[in-house]
């Protein structure tokens, strides 16, 4: 079993732990607190998960994926950050967090899909703003040290946060060469 193997097992079987025991939107608040909205407009990448997913559950899919794209702009930013390279597994929290939509809003974000984005065009403009909003936040966005509950480096391996992370002036430039590189692919399919 590899450690990205291992790491989506223990997720899992937190998250059902946690739901099981306390409900689901006990574990949101106890992550986000009650504004998540407002912390998802400062930067905060697990907050604008959470807010994502809000929207889909009120059927604002096109506001949802926005949320989404972010936080996935944001959590590449941040594991850019870690000299753990595992840390990248936060992305899979967006697969985790789509899985328990339910059937009923997937299958809705499925039938409104071609509405949303009717030609990858238009979701790449969409995709390009959010570069662009992240982009504007990028010299404030929140310590990146949140990613590190994701990689094997700390859970697992014995090393302090403090460790696995570059200098905030260094992660700034990572964070920056990101967009960079968001950019440049968008600027390819064009």
């Amino acid at each position: 079993m590899n450690y990205r193997s291992i790491h989506i097992f223990l997720f899992l079987a937190a998250l059902i732990c946690t739901q099981d025991s306390y409900g689901m939107e006990s574990f949101k608040r106890a992550l986000f607190g009650e504004n998540v909205q407002e912390k998802a407009k400062r930067g905060d990448a697990e907050a604008m998960l959470q807010h994502g997913q809000q929207c889909m559950e009120n059927g604002e899919y096109k506001n949802g994926m926005k949320w989404f794209n972010r936080y996935q702009i944001r959590t590449r930013q941040d594991s850019a950050c870690s000299t753990d390279a595992s840390t990248i597994a936060a992305l899979d929290r967006n697969t985790f967090w789509s899985m328990h939509l339910g059937k009923d809003v997937a299958d809705r974000m499925v039938e409104n899909t071609d509405k949303i984005f009717p030609t990858q065009k238009s979701y790449d403009q969409r995709l390009a703003k959010d570069v662009a909003w992240v982009e504007k936040r990028t010299d404030s966005l929140p310590d990146p040290t949140w990613i590190a509950r994701y990689g094997m480096g700390v859970p697992f391996m014995g090393q302090r946060v403090e460790d696995i992370f570059i200098s905030m002036a260094e992660c700034n430039k990572k964070r920056k060469k990101v967009l960079v590189e968001y950019k440049r692919q968008l600027q390819e399919k064009k």
